[in-house]
This record gives C-alpha cells, sequence and structure tokens, in this order.
C-alpha cells in the first residue's frame, strides 16, 4: 500500500459504521469491568496484606487475676487474650480475657490425669 491507497479509501456503509460503534462500545465497557474487577483484587491484596487496625481495643488496663496465681504463658489473638495461670500449690488455669473492655471470658482449669 502507497500513500495513494490510503487518501482514496471509501468510507464504510452505515450497517458496518454501526457495526464498528458497537463493537468499539463493546470494548469500551469490556475494559472498564476489567479494570474494576483489577482494582478490586488489588485492594483485596492490600487489604489482607496490611489489615485494619481495630480501633476499640484498650490501649491499657488491668487484669484481675486470683490471689496466689502467676503468669506462666500468654497468647493474643485478635482483641482477646490467653493467660495460663498457676497455682502456689502447682493448680493451673487458663484464663480469656477481652482487650476491649478488660473482662473475662472465660476460665477452664487444667487437671492432670492420674495414672495408677
Amino acid at each position: 500500500m502507497n500513500a495513494a491507497d490510503i487518501d482514496d479509501e471509501k468510507p464504510l456503509d452505515p450497517a458496518l459504521e454501526a457495526v464498528r460503534k458497537r463493537l468499539a462500545r463493546l470494548m469500551v465497557v469490556s475494559i472498564g469491568i476489567m479494570m474494576v474487577g483489577l482494582f478490586a483484587v488489588l485492594g483485596a491484596i492490600v487489604y489482607k496484606a496490611y489489615g485494619v487496625p481495630s480501633g476499640n481495643i484498650a490501649r491499657e488496663g488491668t487484669f484481675l487475676i486470683p490471689s496466689g496465681m502467676s503468669v506462666v504463658d500468654q497468647s493474643l489473638d485478635g482483641d482477646r487474650i490467653a493467660l495460663r495461670l498457676r497455682g502456689l500449690n502447682g493448680t493451673e488455669t487458663i484464663m480469656l480475657f477481652s482487650l476491649t473492655n478488660g473482662s473475662v471470658v472465660g476460665t477452664w482449669p487444667i487437671a492432670t490425669e492420674i495414672k495408677n
């Protein structure tokens, strides 16, 4: 093709021009949907990677544990903390506290099996 052939191009007939316009519109809509999907996936990846800090956790407070007990171990999960406590007589208990208000969620004594 030379420059003279490009200048001599005939316009499309109206039916083909309508089809071309519909295809162009479909392409724009498809690209738009793909971009929205891409941003949604990227947003989910960022959300999972960094998370959203929970704003309702108390920054400081006091956990009331029974007298004579000492903390042996702890485990933090979300807005709760589990404390493993040991008494003076060697008994152990797990207490679960809420970090939002410091209340006791549950208490579980740990019993050892006696072998005969």
